[in-house]
């Protein structure tokens, strides 16, 4: 998609100058385009000679022709570039898929025609407004308009390389970071350890807590239904349908609650972490935090406060007085 043309100002010059000769063995140049490897294509020319023949007092003086060959970049065959954008970009500049927005780039207009909305893009900040387009596209581009090339200061790489041994293959001043340096560093630091150690003690006494509260609320709920578990055995109510009725009781009441309870958990995590997650600097890290839920640990977790309650009601149900001396009492009351 590369053109060129050659050109001589010198040569004009010399043609409109009176008295300026050029001797007849210049011949033009010659250029012709060959296949290269990588399926680049190289351009072959033949500077040609020429010599300018300039008269003077004692005779003529020769000297060679300066000229020079100009390659032009053509320009995309699309009018406008094709870009996804991100939802921040879009609210605010009003555009949607299928209009065209403008992009800034090296200091020229590039027009870019949305052809995708994104809430979230890789390497760009939750919430950012961005233009994501191809490079190669827009780097033609920019040679299309005799631009310098745009400089890449960042790859993003999805490889199972060690960091030390990519960085080995890089240039000299090349920087690798790591996912896994940086989960290590923000774990390693206090500033961000503490919070997380908060956040995890909270956790097991929101749990020690909702355990006791329901044991306790068992404990009394057995205490205040004694005359009734009384009535009920005299009437021929058994012990084991009376305990399951209990223990169904307050299954209704655990599970969700432990389901409510996990859920409220998981929000305030997702609020929390990325917002005291900090770097040595006391800034936010980049790429931004994402918080992970063990679910293998969590929904566990939440089964068994919602099971203990119920193996209490169980066992209290098993050790019930004697229904006639509860009856008894109940009457002397």
């Amino acid at each position: 998609g590369w053109a060129y043309s050659d050109s001589s100002g010198q040569l004009q010059g010399i043609l409109s100058t009176t008295g300026g000769l050029v001797s007849r063995s210049a011949e033009p140049a010659a250029a012709s385009w060959r296949p290269a490897a990588g399926g680049a294509q190289q351009l072959s020319f033949e500077t040609g000679y020429g010599l300018a023949v300039t008269p003077t007092l004692t005779g003529q003086v020769t000297f060679p022709i300066g000229a020079q060959i100009t390659l032009t970049a053509k320009r995309p065959s699309e009018g406008a570039l094709p870009a996804i954008v991100t939802k921040s970009f879009a609210s605010a500049n009003d555009v949607g898929v299928g209009l065209v927005a403008q992009a800034d780039v090296n200091g020229i207009t590039v027009p870019v025609r949305v052809v995708a909305v994104v809430a979230t893009f890789p390497t760009i900040p939750a919430g950012s407004g961005a233009i994501v387009v191809d490079l190669a596209t827009v780097q033609d581009y920019l040679a299309s308009e005799s631009q310098t090339p745009l400089p890449v200061t960042q790859w993003w790489l999805a490889t199972g390389r060690a960091g030390a041994a990519l960085g080995g293959r890089l240039p000299a001043g090349s920087a690798v970071t790591t996912s896994a340096a940086v989960v290590s560093g923000l774990l390693g630091d206090a500033l961000s350890a503490v919070p997380q150690q908060a956040l995890l003690a909270t956790a097991i006494a929101a749990a020690l807590l909702a355990i006791t509260g329901f044991c306790v609320s068992v404990a009394a709920n057995v205490s205040q239904r004694r005359a009734q578990s009384a009535l009920l055995s005299a009437l021929g109510v058994a012990s084991g349908a009376q305990a399951r009725q209990l223990c169904l009781e307050e299954l209704m009441l655990s599970l969700p609650s432990a389901a409510v309870g996990l859920g409220l958990g998981v929000f305030v995590s997702t609020l929390f972490v990325p917002a005291t997650t900090l770097t040595t600097n006391a800034t936010k890290p980049f790429p931004p935090v994402v918080t992970e839920i063990p679910w293998g640990l969590a929904i566990p977790l939440a089964l068994a406060v919602a099971a203990l309650p119920v193996l209490a009601a169980a066992l209290s149900a098993a050790r019930r007085p004697d229904p006639a001396g509860t009856l008894r009492t109940a009457e002397s009351v």
